[in-house]
């Protein structure tokens, strides 16, 4: 059965839509991000770092139900110790992905890290070849602790603390957003705060996006994102796109 864009897409905040769905929702999707941009074995054994370890932890979810999954590449010249923007790296995780789970919607990072450029952070989407990327909407502080990494691990002889501004303005948002829509790949807005969509709502006005809107909701990052409680969450679902 096909479904139509009233199946699938529908305003959260109203009541009688809700009512309604209860009854019949929507299909379920769940996304996995099998580790983070930051963080490797150091902080968890269980992370996986390199593209062999990342492709064995989706299939894992991928045979537990996940229908998508969020990556991270790593750079195998700094031990995998630190994440990667080279769209190359990407694009070995995704094939050893493609090939055990064929059906499964990949989902690159386009945040990359400190000190790069705006083309070297969107190389993910020229070259690793996903059918989604995350679009983080609006500038965001980060600020941790990164543990050294004892042997056999290697890149981090000492624990290190960090703090950086990742600059996304209304700039840096359409462009990545037009690389995303002309190498046909589906941005998932990286909603941090309300003031996010401010820049969902210009890419979305300047045609740099297509329906439905795949967004992700953020909560509890200090000095990056809003407050993990039910009027933040409410709040940021009422801001939501219609579709």
């Amino acid at each position: 059965m096909a479904l139509t864009m009233k199946d699938t897409c529908w305003r959260f905040t109203n009541n009688r839509e809700w009512a309604e769905h209860f009854k019949k929702w929507p299909p379920v999707i769940i996304s996995c991000a099998i580790t983070g941009g930051i963080h490797g074995k150091e902080a968890n054994p269980g992370l996986p770092e390199s593209p062999e370890e990342q492709a064995d932890s989706v299939y894992g979810a991928y045979k537990a139900g996940a229908s998508a999954v969020h990556i991270h590449a790593r750079d195998p010249e700094k031990g995998y110790a630190v994440p990667s923007s080279n769209g190359e790296n990407f694009y070995r995780v995704n094939k050893l992905v493609r090939e055990r789970c064929p059906d499964l919607v990949i989902g690159d990072t386009a945040a990359g890290g400190i000190g790069l450029t705006l083309e070297e952070r969107t190389d993910s989407v020229y070259r690793g070849n996903p059918e989604m990327a995350s679009l983080d909407v609006g500038p965001i502080c980060f600020r941790g602790r990164l543990k050294k990494r004892p042997a056999p691990l290697t890149g981090r002889d000492e624990t290190t603390d960090f703090e950086f501004i990742l600059g996304q303005d209304f700039t840096t948002t359409e462009f990545q957003a037009k690389a995303m829509l002309d190498n046909n790949v589906k941005p998932e807005f990286e909603v941090f705060s309300t003031q996010s969509w401010w820049y969902v709502d210009n890419i979305i006005q300047k045609g740099l996006a297509k329906a439905p809107y795949w967004c992700q909701l953020v909560f509890g990052q200090p000095g990056a994102s809003s407050a993990p409680t039910v009027m933040s969450a409410l709040e940021m679902i009422g801001n939501m796109p219609d579709e």
